[in-house]
């Protein structure tokens, strides 16, 4: 069967065998694509779709297949509220295959099975007889052709994918599905779950680093000046007057925080003004933390770690650096804490002088293990047989993939959880690298698509985006 050249019909200005033919050309170069499996009424409508005949391309064979007409089975009328059938065809064989809806008031299209094209819609009524073209919706679209599992194709996915998240293309709505694509760029805090994670709004990201705990009550004997209270303010760029202080050699500032907490350290920030002492400079500091099942700090205490630096009289050097950072113009003495849990912390602060000033007090948790989940998302087709999932992380620490930080996929909404394989594609930048989540769902059912990042042995990490494909 040969093939004919388009020529647009013009009635103005063609004779009238050139304007038929020219119709006929066109009819029958467009009629071949516009026409494959073309859904419609049969010629003596009755409860089946005639579909018109098509071509299917096989990818891995590399054959093409001719589909002759065909009508759909018999499809039944609901029976109490209206309902929708999807209509489709195999992906490989062209088969016709009906997938029926579910009765209701205001009826949804049912799942397309796995390995299923949808060719047309079904409207149908308690009162339906015959199925005519007004109830047949046409759903044919261009599509592309299935993700098989070749060596080739899963390189054709990091290179979509990682260029997706590179490009950043759906930074303008960033979480939702794009196409087949799922994505979040964390350009707000959206995710359903994010037990003990911190969400770093300037950054776009979850991490589980430590940060400032200001929960608790303040306590301390540090009263002169602007008192306890001043110590907790979260300004730490204040003078000594604005401070807390303490007229002796030795102060403290600490928290009741209501329940047993760990801490992984403590910071300590000296005036902008001045030193820690009223010595002028020179002399030594030595701030101790301590931790106390009761508070009574009367020899209970346990001492959980120490740091000393030399007191400067002259101005901090501002740019948040400690005393092991910036040793002649530091903002601050750091104290690393050992992990075990009190109800009362506090920083005792002892100088060469007659008094002890300190501009704020910082307790900061330690790294902690983290859950992330999104809410569900639909997928295009149900059923996929293996989901990719991308993302863009930066490790702190060394983190090894299946152990320190844990991918799981569900099409089942949460119910059902397949454990997934991380592979590393490289880096991102100076800090940041991408990584493949590789699972296989093919023993899950569904449609409703949800990841989950859980990190182990306190293993600090940033997860900082997210893009996932299916495959079918």
């Amino acid at each position: 069967m040969g093939v004919a050249t388009r020529a647009q019909p013009d009635y103005t200005s063609q004779s009238g065998n050139t304007y038929k033919g020219n119709i006929d050309a066109s009819l029958s170069v467009d009629g071949k694509l516009a026409g494959q499996f073309a859904p419609h009424e049969e010629n003596s409508p009755a409860m089946t779709v005639r579909l018109d005949a098509g071509r299917l391309w096989d990818v891995d064979g590399q054959s093409l297949t001719e589909v002759a007409a065909q009508s759909s089975g018999t499809i039944t009328a609901p029976t109490t509220n209206p309902r929708k059938d999807i209509v489709y065809i195999d992906q490989t064989s062209g088969v016709v295959g009906v997938a029926t809806g579910t009765e209701a008031v205001s009826p949804s299209d049912p799942a397309v099975p796995t390995g299923k094209i949808p060719v047309a819609r079904v409207t149908l009524a308690t009162s339906t007889t015959a199925i005519t073209n007004p109830l047949i919706d046409d759903l044919r679209q261009l599509y592309l052709p299935p993700v098989s599992t070749s060596s080739e194709d899963q390189v054709a996915r990091d290179l979509a994918l990682t260029a997706y998240i590179k490009a950043d293309i759906a930074a303008a709505d960033p979480a939702g599905v794009y196409g087949d694509i799922m994505s979040d760029n964390f350009t707000s805090d959206t995710l359903a779950t994010a037990t003990n994670a911190t969400y770093d709004a300037a950054g776009d990201y979850y991490h589980n680093g430590g940060s400032v705990d200001t929960s608790g009550s303040n306590i301390g004997n540090m009263t002169g000046a602007g008192g306890v209270a001043a110590a907790f303010d979260v300004n730490t760029n204040q003078s000594t007057a604005a401070g807390a202080q303490i007229t002796a050699v030795s102060g403290w500032l600490g928290k009741n925080w209501g329940t047993s907490k760990q801490i992984a350290e403590a910071l300590v920030w000296r005036p902008n003004n001045a030193g820690f002492d009223g010595v002028g400079g020179g002399g030594t500091i030595t701030v101790t933390v301590e931790g106390s099942a009761t508070g009574a700090w009367g020899g209970e205490e346990v001492s959980l770690g120490s740091s000393t630096a030399t007191d400067y009289d002259s101005t901090r050097g501002g740019a948040g650096q400690s005393s092991d950072d910036a040793p002649s113009s530091y903002d601050y003495i750091k104290v690393a804490v050992t992990s075990t849990a009190y109800a009362y912390h506090r920083a005792v602060i002892t100088g060469a002088g007659s008094e002890v000033r300190v501009a704020e007090v910082q307790f900061v948790s330690g790294v902690q293990d983290i859950t992330l989940r999104p809410s569900a998302n639909p997928l295009p087709i149900a059923d996929p047989l293996d989901l990719s999932i991308y993302f863009r992380v930066r490790d702190i620490d060394v983190v090894t993939e299946g152990t320190d930080r844990v991918v799981k996929v569900s099409i089942d909404g949460g119910t059902t959880w397949a454990t997934a394989t991380i592979t590393s594609l490289g880096g991102y930048g100076s800090t940041d690298k991408l990584i493949r989540a590789d699972a296989d769902v093919s023993a899950q059912s569904g449609s409703s698509f949800v990841w989950e990042v859980t990190t182990a042995n306190n293993k600090e990490q940033q997860i900082k985006q997210v893009a996932s494909v299916a495959g079918y």
